[in-house]
Order: structure tokens, then sequence, then C-alpha cells
């Protein structure tokens, strides 16, 4: 069976959170493709898609292939794909390109409308029900507009995942729930951008490359507002535990979980909270006590001149090699690290936040992703790349591991 996978604006991140996912769960698959859009990969055995993309944060869409044409595509190929109905049906049509756009790309994108015209007709006449074909501008569909007009539920969204010499054609089973995201994110009553601005989704992402086991525990030494917690709570994991340096964010910490407690009674929201500083952890948690620490520590200002890097670089170096030697006691042998790590723009220059080396000589060592990237981000790191276009500081992702 050969799945699809639409990937993130982030596209390294997301696919290797698909494979750190898969890997957990122990699933093995055969890449067939990798690109900044697509991944495709044969799967030894089948898949549950709906719960495999609430797992992932990186995720817009999965679906399964249907079937390769290495000739000419047919609308009837098409129509075929469609069961038999007394409903009103919904359709629509994304196109990948599968690397440089091939002459049979353009093409067939450049038939797109007839696609769609002569489908509707030939489902008309077989079905003898009301179509509606749902349009859009780009090339692909989004995933809100595939939720929003029923292609899931009521009608297929059909994928060309086009090759050099042949075509993929498949059907999206499920897409990223971006209402939740946006309730988990904006409709929490307490949120601020000090004390916590981590997306939910690269929350989950995050949790997934720790790839900890539901009983093991986890920890966020900077909790903020709680956010990696929560998503750790809706993942299903048992024993969590935040804290912070500031009351405040502890405070707002503890009226989320008290908000998601209400919204998700059937989760049993427990964590465990309370303020400490990072920098002197081993104070408050046993030494060997915790399986993994997700974090995010403090990033610096958001809004800085070029001139205050310097200082800027010196107090969060101080930071985060003080924190880490703390996370080294409190670590469990073969415990890992899942942290936020500065990049800052520097006009046409990024300034990287320089501790990598200091942090192997603690005792950790660097789980290296270089060999899933779809393309070098950073020549010199093999951190994972988060980032919003107009960003000036931004996110990279580490994972450490404590040598046994």
């Amino acid at each position: 069976m050969t799945y699809s996978f639409i990937l993130g604006k982030n596209p390294n991140l997301s696919l290797v959170e698909i494979l750190a996912v898969l890997e957990a769960l122990k699933i093995d698959c055969r890449p067939v493709f990798i690109g900044e859009q697509v991944f495709l990969a044969d799967f030894s055995k089948g898949v549950d898609l709906e719960a495999l993309i609430k797992r992932l944060g990186g995720t817009i869409k999965v679906g399964r292939i249907i079937s390769i044409i290495q000739k000419e595509l047919k609308v009837e190929q098409l129509a075929e794909v469609f069961e038999e109905t007394d409903k009103k049906v919904f359709f629509g049509f994304s196109y990948y390109s599968l690397g440089a756009e091939s002459v049979t790309f353009k093409n067939l994108w450049r038939q797109n409308k007839v696609f769609g015209m002569e489908l509707k007709k030939i489902l008309k006449e077989k079905y003898r029900v009301s179509l509606r074909w749902v349009l859009s501008q780009e090339q692909t569909l989004s995933s809100v507009i595939v939720a929003k007009n029923k292609l899931l539920t009521q009608g297929k969204e059909l994928n060309f995942f086009v090759d050099q010499d042949k075509i993929y054609l498949g059907e999206t089973v499920a897409v990223q729930d971006f209402e939740e995201y946006g309730l988990l994110d904006f409709g929490r009553p307490n949120r601020d951008d000090k004390s916590g601005m981590l997306p939910p989704k690269l929350a989950k992402m995050m949790l997934n490359l720790a790839q900890a086991k539901f009983d093991e525990v986890i920890l966020d030494p900077f909790c903020g507002s709680g956010t990696i917690l929560q998503e750790a709570i809706l993942m299903g994991y048992q024993k969590v535990v935040g804290c912070d340096n500031s009351v405040k964010a502890i405070e707002d910490t503890q009226v989320n979980l008290d908000w998601l407690n209400q919204k998700y009674p059937e989760k049993n929201i427990k964590a465990e909270v309370f303020v400490a500083d990072a920098k002197e952890i081993s104070r408050e948690i046993e030494v060997h006590s915790i399986n993994v620490i997700v974090t995010e520590p403090y990033l610096g200002p958001a809004k800085f001149k070029d001139s205050q890097i310097d200082e800027i670089v010196f107090e969060l170096k101080n930071l985060y090699l003080k924190s880490l030697e703390e996370f080294y006691k409190i670590l469990k042998p073969g415990g890992r690290v899942v942290m936020v790590s500065p990049v800052w723009r520097i006009g046409n220059q990024l300034r990287y936040l320089p501790i990598v080396e200091q942090i192997k000589k603690l005792g950790f060592t660097q789980i290296d992703f270089s060999d899933f990237k779809i393309e070098a981000e950073n020549q010199s790191r093999s951190g994972l790349i988060y980032q919003r276009e107009s960003q000036k500081v931004i996110r990279e992702i580490f994972v450490w591991e404590k040598k046994n």
C-alpha cells in the first residue's frame, strides 16, 4: 500500500517527525518520493491514516495511492474511483509535481477544466445526483477547503502526483484539524508573548521527536503558559511535569490546564506544575528521574537592534548551558532533550547560538537528522528549522541524548 503525506511549511521537520512516529509505532515503510511538498512511501501493512494525522503536528493531508498511470490519463479512470450514492457529490483536484515540473505535469494541469467538466458530466449521468466541483486558483486545495467543502465526508479530493513519466493517482483520507489547533492556540484563556507563544503544532512535533513511551515522565522546565504540557496530555502522556521561574507563568499554566479539562473532560487532565529555576532544577527534581525533557527556553527579545546581538547571545549562551548541565543531572541514562535554540536574522546573514560543541562536552550526543533532510537548510548545523515568514528570530530544534 502506498500512502501520501502533504508536508507543512517546514518540510524537513515534518518529514523527520513522520519517520520518528513511524519508528515509535514500529511501522515499516519504504520511501518512494521525498520532496518539499510531498512524501510518498510504500507500507507493508495498512495504516490508520486518520489516527496517524491526529498524532502528527507537521503534516497537512494524508491519503492513499489508488493507481499508477504510465500512459495518458482518461477521465473515465477518475470516475471509477467514486462509489454509487444518492447524495450530492463534491469533488476537487490537487496537482503535485514530483521534482521539476515535467511536460506531463504541465499538460495535465492545462487539462484541469476539461477533466472537471467531463467528470461532472459522467458522474451525473451514472448516478443521477447533483454534483459540485470545488475549485481553487492554486494547483492544490488547502486542508481548509477540503474539510469545509465536504470532500472527505461526501465526496473526494483526487490528488495527481506527477513524475517525469507517470502519474500517481491518489485520494485524500484525512486532513489536519485546523479548527482544533486554532482553539488550542488562540482559544486559551491565558496567552502572552513572554510566557509562551510556542505553536501547539510545534509542541506536538517536538514531543514526537522525543519518541517517549506514554508511561514515561515528560518535563518542560520552561513551561511558560503550558503549551507543551497541554499537547503532551492530549497525546496521552500520563506523567507530565512543568516548571518555570515565573510565578505568573505557573499561574497561567494552571488556568490553561483547568480550561483544557473543561474542554476535554474525558482526558482526565492532570500535570504537576511548580515554580523553579531551570538553572538549578536538580534542587527540585530528583537526579536520574526524568525520561524526556521537551522545552523552549527564553529565545531573547522578539524585537532588537542588530547592535544588541552580541549581548543577547552572551546572555542566552549562559542560560542554555547552565540549564543543560542541570538537565544532565536529572535525566535517566539514555534520556532525551528536545529543545528550541534561537537563530537570528542579521541583515542577510543568520546568527546561531554557538553552543553545540559545548553541549556535547556536557555528555550529550546529538541526534543527527541530516540523512533525512530534503535540502540543506543550514550547512554547518544539524538542527531542524521551524520558521514563519518575516520572523527575525527563527527556531532551531535539537534532539540531545544523554550518554549511558
